[in-house]
């Protein structure tokens, strides 16, 4: 399952006096381009099960992989432009497993004949004799032959199969914030003339300070000397695992 959402928030700007001809062609001409943008904020999912409930030997398992990402871009402000855009992105990484261990177990004859039989239901007494003929026209479903255990074997087969389930969960979160940034947003958050910050940062992959020596060196970070942001990055691991014995 893969999802995508952008959205981009612009204003349409004007002179602050009365418009005159000239100031409503500019006005128009912004209005065509689309304005200018405020945020862009973008989101992405992709999920994928293991199709490993199609093999038997593995169809009492469940394991899905998720992958996550958001990027936001904010504009400057129009009375300290120098200062630069802010760019932000963050990365959710996560594996969800579930083992059934009862329906491994299940596999075993051996294992089987450790649970009490079930009972069967009682006949209908109210059977027409059609129906009597109709069961007599079936041929006798044939009824699997479970191993006898004695006490003792019942006794260690309880032992081993006391694990009956098990829950594990792993997640990484990570996330970054960059000052200054001076370059705009057209596409995928990305400017389509530099191609900066590039689609790997818009989809959640994570910088270096190699990463942001480059924009740099690009002309695409502040060196207004009253900028005084710092930039940040951040890393959360989360596992989690949870059993059932019985």
């Amino acid at each position: 399952n893969i999802d995508f959402t952008a959205n981009n928030n612009a204003v349409v700007d004007e002179d602050s006096a009365r418009l005159t001809a000239d100031g409503r062609r500019r006005m128009w001409d912004n209005f065509f381009k689309g304005g200018r943008n405020l945020l862009y904020q973008q989101t992405s999912a992709l999920t994928y099960t293991l199709p490993t409930s199609k093999l038997p030997i593995l169809d009492w398992t469940s394991i899905r992989l998720a992958y996550g990402s958001t990027y936001t871009w904010t504009a400057a402000s129009l009375l300290a432009k120098t200062l630069g855009n802010t760019i932000q992105n963050t990365q959710q990484k996560s594996v969800v497993s579930d083992l059934d261990f009862t329906r491994l177990y299940s596999k075993s004859k051996w294992l089987r004949a450790l649970e009490p039989p079930k009972t069967s239901a009682r006949p209908n007494a109210s059977r027409t004799p059609a129906d009597s003929l109709r069961n007599k026209k079936e041929p006798p479903k044939k009824v699997e032959q479970l191993p006898t255990l004695t006490g003792f074997e019942k006794a260690i087969g309880r032992i081993v199969t006391s694990l009956k389930h098990v829950s594990l969960n792993y997640s990484e979160n990570s996330a970054s914030n960059i000052y200054g940034y001076l370059d705009s947003t057209q596409l995928f958050g990305m400017d389509l003339k530099s191609r900066e910050p590039g689609l790997g940062y818009t989809f959640g992959l994570q910088p270096n300070s190699n990463f942001v020596q480059k924009l740099a060196q690009r002309g695409l970070i502040s060196t207004d000397t009253t900028f005084n942001y710092q930039n940040m990055q951040s890393f959360n691991q989360l596992i989690a695992l949870t059993a059932t014995l019985q």
